[in-house]
């Protein structure tokens, strides 16, 4: 499920890839330096002098003493989702002063201990990601964070769907198989693109101890031209269904358990190509989308997937910070 902690939070938002380049404090820093930077930069939080940073280097240190405080572990842990939320801070021509980011900080600390609160302190964080973009009002910005957290677990596994699954393609369409025994059959509130999400993010993915740093997202639009016929699909690496003959189709796409198995098996195809070289792949957020063709009838129609896929890099584990 798609969780949304902040309730002023836009839904469209968590949807937004923030790929924009990341600040580097060097390509030949050690992992124990950027800990330091870290370290260093939580004790500049505090001060009053004035100083300022742009909204990169802000992003980078933010996101970076996020994950080091409360996401450095060994990533095992199972049913895995995605969280998301947001706040306002206050910036001069691209840049934001210490003072405001220390109230930033201490903003999504909090949110990030209200939702272990709400999930009984039985939840690990993976990743803590941050996203800054313009607001609407002038001086203004907002930082999106998206939070990865799951279970402890060692038993983390890949699981293909059952026989018999059966999803609506996306926007919380609900099961569509015919079996009324199916554990799923009366579940009207997930969809397929949550159910990959879901399998994806819970699968085994060899993974390092320690923290994140430099996290981005791209968005992935592969599958056009895939095409639909009824009764009959055609492969790509991520669902898109179109026809013609009326604005929408009669029923939403539903995709089985093979259709479905097919798109999972495809996801570290796509999750390869899109990532850049060297970058670990973190998360995965998947929905539906209704797409348009531009310059045709409204007899067209088109369904389709959207990947938003999270990478960065990760720093070997330290002791977490005493200050």
């Amino acid at each position: 499920m798609k969780y949304i902690m902040g309730l002023s939070m836009c839904a469209f938002v968590a949807f937004t890839a923030c790929n924009k380049d990341q600040y580097n404090i060097s390509e030949s820093s050690s992992d124990s330096q950027i800990t330091q930077k870290l370290i260093d930069f939580k004790k500049t939080l505090n001060a009053k002098d004035g100083s300022t940073l742009t909204l990169d280097s802000a992003k980078w240190y933010l996101e970076g003493l996020l994950n080091y405080e409360n996401a450095n572990n060994n990533h095992e842990m199972g049913e895995v989702n995605l969280y998301y939320d947001s706040i306002i801070i206050n910036t001069v021509t691209n840049e934001v002063s210490n003072s405001e980011l220390f109230v930033a900080y201490s903003s999504l600390v909090k949110k990030l201990q209200e939702l272990n609160n709400e999930e009984n302190n039985q939840i690990k964080f993976n990743m803590i990601s941050l996203c800054i973009k313009p607001s609407s009002i002038s001086d203004e910005h907002k930082i999106i964070m998206t939070v990865s957290a799951g279970k402890e677990s060692k038993t983390m596994k890949f699981v293909p769907f059952a026989a018999g699954d059966a999803w609506i393609f996306g926007y919380g369409g609900g099961c569509c198989t015919t079996d009324p025994y199916n554990p799923n059959y009366w579940d009207r509130t997930s969809d397929a693109a949550e159910q990959l999400q879901y399998k994806i993010n819970n699968s085994i993915r060899s993974q390092k101890t320690g923290y994140y740093i430099n996290i981005s997202s791209i968005i992935v639009t592969e599958g056009q031209w895939d095409q639909y016929y009824p009764g009959r699909w055609t492969p790509s690496t991520i669902f898109l269904a179109n026809g013609t003959g009326a604005y929408a189709p009669e029923s939403e796409p539903c995709l089985n358990d093979v259709e479905l198995n097919y798109y999972l098996g495809k996801f570290e195809q796509v999750a390869t190509n899109a990532i850049p070289h060297g970058k670990s792949f973190l998360n995965v957020d998947i929905y539906g989308v209704f797409l348009g063709f531009s310059g045709q009838p409204v007899s067209h129609w088109s369904r389709g997937h959207h990947y938003n896929i999270f990478y960065g890099d990760i720093v070997s584990q330290l002791p977490n910070p005493t200050n």
